[in-house]
Parts: structure tokens; sequence; C-alpha cells
């Protein structure tokens, strides 16, 4: 039997995951990279359960309104207004072509759905949405993970690699300090934050791809 969803439970994972992302122990791993890698992985768990939710709750809302007729132009702005921060620019289009549709149709439409995962994108190389890239770019550019890149050209071994993921890491703490904060059980991260946060994982799964080659 499928578990309840926790909103709480996600979100404090969530906040626990970036901590350790944007922190600087790495005495259980064998060097700093791998502890990146495993606080990256862990922290896209919780985070994609809770894209998963904020679809699935704008949707049950936007059929609610529409069994109801009470779909609105104002209503319909303010359901597409999370799903664009949350879907592929392609399944967004999809989506919004089928609202004029009858009800099964919107209906079938919006249950097939899937947040998209711009962490997930880049740690596999599919990553092709105009729109995440968008986010991805802007979130690496301010996390200064450009001039990490620089930092590490012409050096060379496992410290210098290891000072510049440290230097990564309190970029990530500095720019995520408000989503590291343990939340209250009333708390809701929108599809706004979520989608910021996507952003700083894929990020940093781009770091480590281009250190690779530096």
């Amino acid at each position: 039997m499928e578990k309840p969803f926790s909103r709480f439970q996600h979100q404090s994972g969530l906040a626990a995951r970036l901590r350790e992302l944007g922190g600087e122990e790495a005495t259980s791993f064998l060097n700093q990279k791998e502890s990146f890698i495993s606080a990256l992985r862990a922290a896209e768990e919780p985070l994609a359960a809770l894209q998963l939710e904020s679809c699935r709750e704008a949707c049950d809302r936007f059929l609610v309104k529409l069994g109801k007729g009470r779909a609105t132009p104002e209503f319909v702005a303010e359901f597409k207004d999370p799903l664009d921060k949350l879907l592929s620019s392609k399944d967004f289009a999809l989506m919004e072509g089928g609202l004029p549709g009858g009800p099964e149709v919107v209906r079938s439409r919006l249950a097939a759905l899937r947040p998209l995962s711009i962490a997930g994108g880049e740690r596999t190389g599919t990553l092709r949405d105009s729109g995440a890239e968008r986010l991805l770019s802007e979130a690496y550019r301010r996390l200064g993970f450009d001039s990490l890149e620089r930092e590490l050209s012409g050096r060379s071994g496992d410290q210098a690699y290891d000072a510049v993921l440290l230097k990564a890491r309190r970029g990530v703490a500095d720019y995520c300090r408000l989503y590291q904060v343990v939340p209250s059980p009333e708390d809701t991260l929108p599809a706004f934050s979520l989608s910021r946060i996507d952003a700083v994982l894929g990020a940093c799964y781009r770091l480590l791809s281009r250190l690779r080659g530096v």
C-alpha cells in the first residue's frame, strides 16, 4: 500500500539534504567529490516528491473547479502559474492546448503530467528544455561556478579538486540558506522555490562534469 504523502517529512528531508550539500564534512567519504555526489543524489528524492505533489495538487484543484463549472479565466491563469515552473516547455504547451477541450480531454492531459527534473536531466545528459537550461545557467552563474572552473584550470591533484568543491559547497550554502531552515508543519515550498532548488542541483552536476574536463 502506498504511504500517504507527508509534505512536512519531505520538506524537512530536503532541508537536511541541502544542509549536507552546503556543509564541509566529508570524513565518512574518500574525498569531497564522493561526499558532494552523495549529497546531491540524496537531495533529488525529496525534491522530486515535492514537485510531483505540487503538480498533483494544482491539477486536482483545477479539476474540482472544472467539475463545478467555475474554471474562470482568472483561475485558469492561477492554475497555469505553478505548472509553468514544474513542467517542461513541451508538456506545458500540450497541457495548455488541451484546456479548451472537454472535461475528459482535460482530465486525460492532466493525469499524464510529470514534473521536469533539471537535476536528473543534467546528471544523465538528457536535459533538452530551453526553460530549464535558462534556470540552470542562471544558477550556475549566481553560484560563481564559472570562476571555480577557471580556478582549477592549470592545477592538478586531489587537494586542488577538493578545495574547489569546498568553495562550491559554501556557495550552495549561501544561495540556499533560506531553504536549509528546518520547516514548520504549516510551511509549503511554492513551485518557484522548488524549480530554483532543482536548478541548483543541476548546476552542481554541471560543475562536476566540467571539472572533469579541466
